[in-house]
């Protein structure tokens, strides 16, 4: 085995010394002497890649690609169209609790259109911190999950479908209420709202991760002789969910349109500094429940686990 190993290595010096067809050929023949005394190197699969991929330059995306990235479509399309399903929803339930007064149907699409837009910037990353429960209760005892930024950067696109009807539901508002200079001011407070989203998420991780053991469940469903396990997530995390897709009935319950008009769109001076002291607390609160986790990279076995359900 050994001396087909070494010979194997002089094939690989002779592979890149020959021309692009040689190299392709040599190394095939390297990987075959290798399999013939019973090691597996997995060179083979690795040159099949090499060479598919050479030879696709140019050439149009597979089928498999093209249905990948028509699924993919489709479902930022669903979870666009299911903002406005929502927006339905609460408007029905609102109108059942007992109306919009003080506020206006136009000023509560507003409403609406800010906590979707900072709730779809957020869910851009956010479903990695709703994961870090799932993830302490899957890796091996000795991992200690952390607030990592390579497995929490990880993108989750469909966030930012959500993002752009909150943005549609914010520019109809406009037209109908108009805009000025305080107008601006929303991107900001939009942000903070976002970032305020993500801390209460890591606090709510924070305490899933410490007794995963109760924060986390899975769903078995059986139907007839079929068995189906759905993914397991965090209770806090799914609790917080709901929260935020109807946190525009109590927001319009509890505050008065001129904290958002005024009566252009445009948030008043006091809620956007009550929006930025809240998300000051909110840094400093995570960074002291996470203290001693927080790091740029992900132990291994926790990185691999979030790269599986990115």
């Amino acid at each position: 085995m050994m001396l087909a190993a070494i010979k194997a290595m002089a094939d690989a010096d002779a592979v890149r010394r020959a021309g692009e067809g040689d190299a392709h050929r040599a190394a095939q023949a390297a990987a075959g002497k290798i399999r013939g005394h019973g090691l597996n190197t997995g060179i083979d699969p690795w040159l099949r890649d090499g060479r598919s991929e050479h030879h696709r330059q140019g050439v149009t995306p597979e089928p498999n690609t093209t249905r990948h990235e028509g699924r993919a479509f489709r479902g930022l399309v669903l979870v666009f169209l299911l903002s406005f399903v929502n927006l339905l929803g609460v408007i029905v339930t609102v109108t059942a609790l007992g109306g919009l007064a003080p506020w206006s149907r136009w000023q509560f699409v507003g409403v609406f259109g800010v906590i979707e837009i900072a709730s779809g910037l957020a869910n851009v990353i956010s479903p990695n911190i709703w994961r870090l429960p799932v993830a302490q209760l899957r890796t091996s005892e000795g991992t200690a999950v952390k607030l990592a930024a390579s497995a929490l950067l990880l993108p989750h696109w469909g966030g930012l479908a959500r993002c752009v009807a909150g943005v549609v539901c914010l520019a109809l508002t406009a037209w109908r209420e108009g805009l000025a200079v305080s107008s601006a001011a929303l991107v900001p407070f939009a942000l903070a709202v976002a970032w305020s989203i993500l801390a209460i998420s890591a606090v709510l991780a924070r305490i899933g991760v410490a007794r995963p053991e109760l924060d986390v469940v899975q769903v078995i469903v059986r139907w007839g002789k079929r068995e189906k396990e759905l993914a397991p997530i965090s209770i806090g995390a799914a609790v917080f969910q709901f929260l935020l897709s109807i946190a525009t009935i109590p927001a319009v319950k509890l505050l008065s349109p001129s904290v958002l008009y005024r009566p252009e769109l445009g948030p008043s001076p006091g809620t956007l500094l009550l929006s930025a002291a809240l998300s000051v607390a909110m840094l400093v609160l995570v960074m002291a429940l996470w203290a001693g986790r927080i790091e740029l990279r992900a132990p291994p076995e926790q990185q691999r686990e979030a790269e599986e359900h990115a």
